[in-house]
């Protein structure tokens, strides 16, 4: 009988199949008999994401438990599990860990337990996280797989640190920046990068300094720049122990724009702290606040939160306390509860050491005696009011919606030629600085401008793969002139050129404006009705059937541009 853990799994395969079935009428698996492995290793390599890519997975795996292929099951759930929501990849996990013992391999076994351990990391469940690695880590230990080996210590590294084991964390960064060094640039940096923030919550204050000196050194000798702002911003939390809040605040604003850039959350928000906590200790109260409310809205929004980020409620709590306002104090009271409910299931060791200013027992007494004060100013027709208030920004909507399609539509029917090309010389300047043999590159240049004068962008099923084969090139190289020379993704610049051609043809074409999204899709070369309205409203900003319905107008009105 099947164990129950890996049922789970399962189940939401076969149901896959069967939704994928009934829609086209036939199950994928038939028509995925007889591939090879290596047909379905390609597959996943063209395109990871894409929902064929997930019939592919499952097919897979069908294939390698019907010939009963340990190491293809597990390397299947493997491939299922990045290709599935992350509520679900613990179940695939699981069964990646129970292919993996039927391999009898440690090598194996332990890459699946740490695959389960990094599924409980960015779940943010630590504690779960370090059991998978240490026993990831028990596996691997005389493996021939070295690099394997090192990097579960260093995930187990990096839990420590996160739970407070400071020392045993600083120990596993040296011994993994050691061997990444002549391994993997980015773990060895990365390793160094943690070691610096370890010496730092150490209170070996010099340390940090030299470690962080030396990760700038090693970042440019590699010519790893991007990793140089975060050695600048460890040292800048690091003058910030050492109360040179100037120094520290200039090296956290340096590195704050980098953060914002790269999208990286958890750097911005740890930087907004200190940046916090430096005018805060400068006495400069609203500045500080600006900083601090940054912070309170990542837990609010994105449940971001460590046990020393903490203190960016406590502050805010007392900052509004001081203003006398009630109704922000009751907002963040609320808000740390909920907090020191997370960090207490999620940080037990670390947050049962730090120091807390407000503990449940104060907050809820707090909470009580705001709330009774609130109650003396609640308005009697407070409901009356939500509803008029909701019903006027309804209308506004509404208007703004309409006034905004309009517009949306008047600037298309404005176009001169098709927007996802650029002139000869743009091209060229865009390209200028791309690292390519010029020969290549002007050969891809040249078959781009065919492919758009000859319209044969109108393929039906026409992808980057494809396109690198017509050119005699490959998808790196093809990937790269058309994000320089047409700014864009290449998915984005074939459904542009679709897209395009559709609305020239709506405007100059009148049986046009009687087909059904459909087969204007199938016109331009669209694979289904859903991927070319997608693709319409996102370079247009309108569906297609209100452009459709809004030209008729115009015509009929005969109030064409």
């Amino acid at each position: 009988m099947m164990d129950k853990k890996y049922f789970i799994p399962f189940c939401i395969s076969m149901l896959y199949f069967s939704v994928y079935g009934q829609q086209n009428g036939k199950s994928p698996v038939d028509t995925l008999k007889g591939k090879s492995y290596e047909y379905f290793l390609d597959k996943f390599e063209e395109d990871e994401q894409s929902d064929a890519s997930k019939i592919y997975g499952i097919a897979y795996l069908k294939k390698a438990k019907s010939e009963n292929n340990w190491k293809h099951i597990l390397n299947a759930y493997k491939i299922i599990l990045h290709q599935s929501e992350k509520r679900n990849r613990i179940y695939y996990a699981d069964s990646m860990i129970y292919a993996a013992k039927h391999t009898q391999e440690n090598d194996l076994i332990g890459s699946a337990y740490l695959t389960k351990g990094i599924v409980y990391y960015d779940m943010t469940d630590y504690n779960n996280a370090l059991d998978n690695y240490l026993i990831a880590n028990n596996h691997l230990i005389g493996t021939a797989d070295k690099y394997l080996e090192h990097k579960t210590k260093y995930n187990i590294a990096q839990i420590k640190y996160y739970l407070g084991y400071y020392d045993d964390a600083a120990s596993l960064f040296k011994e993994s920046a050691a061997y990444f060094k002549n391994e993997d640039d980015i773990p060895y940096l990365s390793s160094l990068h943690s070691l610096a923030l370890c010496y730092s919550r150490l209170e070996k204050f010099g340390q940090c300094t030299i470690t962080n000196d030396f990760g700038i050194k090693e970042a440019s000798r590699l010519e790893y720049y991007e990793a140089i702002p975060r050695f600048v911003n460890s040292e800048g939390i690091n003058q910030f122990f050492r109360k040179n809040y100037s120094i520290s605040i200039g090296k956290l604003n340096e590195t704050l724009p980098s953060f914002i850039k790269n999208k990286d959350f958890a750097g911005e928000t740890v930087t907004c702290f200190y940046l916090g906590k430096n005018y805060w200790a400068l006495n400069q109260r609203e500045k500080a606040m600006q900083y601090f409310l940054k912070v309170n809205k990542a837990f609010i929004e994105r449940n971001y939160i460590y046990p020393y980020l903490r203190e960016s409620f406590e502050i805010t709590i007392d900052y509004y306390k001081s203003e006398n306002d009630l109704q922000a104090q009751l907002k963040y009271i609320d808000q740390l509860l909920l907090a020191d409910k997370y960090l207490t299931n999620n940080y037990k060791y670390l947050y049962g050491r730090i120091h807390k200013e407000y503990d449940t027992k104060k907050l809820l007494h707090a909470k009580g005696e705001i709330e009774k004060s609130l109650r003396f100013e609640k308005q009697q027709n407070i409901i009356f009011i939500i509803l008029i208030a909701i019903l006027l920004a309804w209308l506004g909507y509404m208007i703004y919606k309409s006034r905004e399609n309009k517009r949306k539509f008047k600037r298309l029917m404005e176009r001169k030629a098709q927007q996802v090309k650029l002139t000869a010389e743009a091209k060229l300047k865009n390209t200028d600085t791309l690292k390519m043999n010029p020969e290549v590159k002007a050969s891809i240049l040249k078959h781009l401008d065919n492919f758009e004068s000859s319209e044969k962008f109108l393929e039906k099923g026409i992808t980057l793969p494809k396109l690198a084969k017509k050119f005699n090139s490959n998808i790196v190289y093809v990937s790269k002139v058309i994000s320089h020379s047409r700014l864009k993704k290449s998915t984005d610049y074939i459904n542009d050129l679709k897209i395009d051609w559709i609305i020239i043809q709506l405007r100059e074409n009148s049986k046009f404006r009687n087909y059904t999204n459909k087969a204007l899709g199938e016109e331009a070369g669209f694979s289904t009705t859903q991927h070319f309205t997608r693709a319409f409203y996102k370079n247009t900003g309108i569906s297609p059937t209100f452009f459709i319905q809004e030209l008729k107008r115009t015509i009929a009105t005969g109030n064409l541009p």
